[in-house]
């Protein structure tokens, strides 16, 4: 138990998929835990896959969300539209999955839930009288109005969808919850985590613009990766998932650049060096490495893009989902850097990119 007037606070998570997009929560939730709050973290297993009980925070496993994504390339213009995609129309399965939330936050007597796109914790919260804070992406924060705006251009031939994917969450969360989905995002605090300019709805009043997360404290004792690039003054920083749309071509591209290239690809499952390439598949020392860098090359995630633009480091995104390709489209529109793609981009084109550095 806290001691007396110590809040019991849950960061939740329940669409991530990875340790990435939960690390830079690591140095924020450990000064909670360091002013004597219980600190938990609930989100899917993959997301737990490091040691957080250094750090005072307890790790619980998120009861899963209603369903997967929907097979197939279908285009997503909305958040309702999104939610519906991955089951949260389906009573069937929503109902259950509200249940467990409950249940999680209950048993933990969680008195302040954080919400990093969690809308089924964020409903459960609410329905038991629970303090809510979301924080996060400005993608996954919409407007709290109805209809919802899309986060990018509607062609006519998909507004049909996008009107019927809103309704059908209106009306099966209004039956299940009394509240329509525009509603629950009224009435608690909401902050972005990034700059008003990446953020999809644009500049917009109703949410708190806080910048990127305080970095987490670098691996201790540095990895090796990490003192290559401080001993050998390295100048690209590259740090991608392993599925990267063109990740082979990638790392030819950055090895042939003629320039110092640490490369962190987590779940590789190999390490390599390679003249001047260092190709290291644990994390890197993102936050720290990034002062001393000529060029980031990164998938666009909304942290690793902030701490880039923040250090004036020129970027190169290799976006693989829609948040990423939005926040592509900004950086390119800002004069912050480029992107690149192989269904889009010859691998000639990043080879001069780089060797432009």
């Amino acid at each position: 138990m806290p001691p007396p007037g110590k809040k019991r606070i849950l960061l939740a998570n329940e669409l991530g998929a990875g340790w990435g997009h939960l690390r830079p929560w690591l140095a924020t939730l450990e000064e909670f835990a360091r002013t004597q709050h219980w600190v938990g973290v609930a989100a899917n297993a993959q997301s737990l896959e490091t040691d957080w009980a250094p750090v005072g925070v307890t790790a619980l496993e998120a009861p899963p969300p209603p369903g997967a994504q929907a097979p197939g390339r279908h285009a997503v213009y909305s958040w309702p539209q999104l939610l519906v995609s991955h089951g949260y129309a389906d009573l069937q399965k929503t109902q259950p999955a509200l249940r467990a939330w409950m249940a999680l936050l209950q048993r933990h007597r969680v008195d302040h839930l954080v919400v990093d796109h969690a809308p089924l914790a964020l409903v459960a919260a609410k329905a038991l009288g629970i303090g809510v804070t979301e924080a996060g992406s400005g993608f996954l924060i919409p407007p709290a109005t109805e209809p919802m705006p899309p986060f990018w251009p509607v062609p006519p031939t998909a507004a049909e969808a996008l009107r019927a994917a809103e309704m059908q969450l209106r009306d099966r969360w209004t039956g299940l919850i009394g509240q329509a989905p525009a509603s629950l995002l009224q009435g608690h605090a909401r902050h972005v985590c990034s700059i008003a300019a990446l953020d999809p709805y644009g500049p917009r009043s109703g949410v708190d613009y806080v910048g990127p997360l305080p970095a987490s404290r670098p691996a201790s004792p540095p990895t090796p990766a990490d003192e290559w690039w401080s001993e050998n003054q390295g100048e690209i920083l590259a740090y991608l998932k392993v599925h990267t749309p063109g990740l082979r071509e990638i790392l030819r591209a950055l090895g042939r650049s003629g320039r110092r290239v640490l490369a962190g690809v987590p779940g590789l499952g190999s390490e390599r060096a390679d003249g001047q390439l260092r190709v290291t598949s644990t994390a890197v020392d993102l936050p720290g490495h990034i002062r001393t860098a000529r060029l980031l090359m990164t998938n666009g995630g909304i942290h690793s893009t902030g701490l880039g633009i923040a250090a004036r480091v020129p970027l190169v995104l290799v976006p693989m989902h829609a948040e990423q390709w939005l926040t592509a489209q900004r950086v390119v529109r800002h004069g912050w850097g480029t992107f690149w793609h192989p269904r889009l981009r010859s691998a000639d084109s990043l080879r001069k990119v780089l060797q432009g550095v």
